[in-house]
């Protein structure tokens, strides 16, 4: 048992006896849930729970993080840099995108991808799955075909590349996030990796309208976001060949336009996890 004493998302704190039944519950206004129930005849021993969830609050990291899976145990070996950050720091927002081998949903060792799935879940990640739309030209039913067999991978939502920034576009993409709510999917991330028309503010829940190497600055909001009439948290950053973390003043500038943010030095940067990635989440646990 990882504590005596378990908090849940209804604001009930439980305490556990040594062999991990639960002896007493307190609800958020001090009853005695378990003692009630006793008196009642209706007394049901709560399970040990998995560890709570620590509320989150933004800024977050959107980590692209197209790592290879291996075709053996252990499959997740990629992802334990992502995972002990996680720990370490678990107010911050985690959004991880996995990618399978052909830009896209894997077409082989499905049960890696799956393992890597569930391994992310432990800590609370959100998981989404990559499709790339071919900037708007793909048809709405190939997109949504992968989307299905992303959902038999237990993912929670779909992170769409190559987003389309032509005017009339949008549509497609409100289009897939609501099909994406159908499948039980409440996150939709769509990568224009610029700034795009304003018809696309509200088509997914979060859009990425800056992925590039320029060197990260405490430039204007503007820069971060694609206008004033978004809130920063429908908003993210990517930036690779960054040389170090850049601080956590201009961390405080960015998330006032992105609020989801990440930073790598690498050249190939959604293949490797960036070398100063927990110096990143820990300044911005902190703002």
């Amino acid at each position: 048992m990882s504590s005596p004493v378990q908090y849940n998302q209804n604001g009930e704190i439980t305490f556990y006896a040594k062999d991990g039944q639960a002896i007493l519950t307190l609800d958020s206004d001090g009853v005695n849930v378990t003692f009630s129930n006793l008196l009642s005849g209706k007394l049901n021993l709560i399970p040990n729970p998995a560890p709570a969830t620590v509320p989150a609050k933004l800024p977050g990291v959107l980590v692209p993080a197209y790592y290879y899976v291996p075709t053996s145990s252990p499959y997740t070996t990629p992802f334990t840099g992502i995972v002990s950050a996680k720990q370490l720091y678990p107010n911050v927002p985690f959004i991880v995108v996995i990618n399978g081998q052909s830009s896209g949903p894997p077409t082989s060792n499905s049960t890696g991808y799956k393992a890597v799935v569930q391994y992310l879940h432990t800590v609370n990640i959100t998981v989404l799955g990559y499709v790339a739309t071919a900037n708007g030209t793909d048809s709405q039913s190939s997109i949504e075909s992968q989307m299905v067999t992303w959902q038999s991978y237990g993912v929670d939502g779909i992170f769409f590349d190559e987003m389309n920034t032509a005017s009339g576009g949008s549509t497609l993409y409100f289009n897939l996030t609501a099909y994406a709510l159908t499948l039980g999917m409440n996150t939709t991330v769509g990568n224009p990796g610029t700034t795009t028309l304003q018809e696309y503010v509200g088509s997914v829940s979060i859009l990425c309208t800056r992925e590039d190497n320029d060197t990260v600055t405490a430039l204007p909001t503007s820069n971060y976001t694609q206008s004033t009439t978004g809130a920063a948290s429908g908003y993210a950053f990517l930036g690779y060949d960054q040389a170090s973390d850049p601080g956590s003043t201009v961390l405080g500038y960015i998330i006032n336009g992105a609020q989801w943010i990440y930073l790598t030095n690498s050249t190939t940067p959604w293949s490797v996890l960036s070398t100063y990635f927990n110096t990143t989440v820990s300044e911005l646990s902190n703002l």
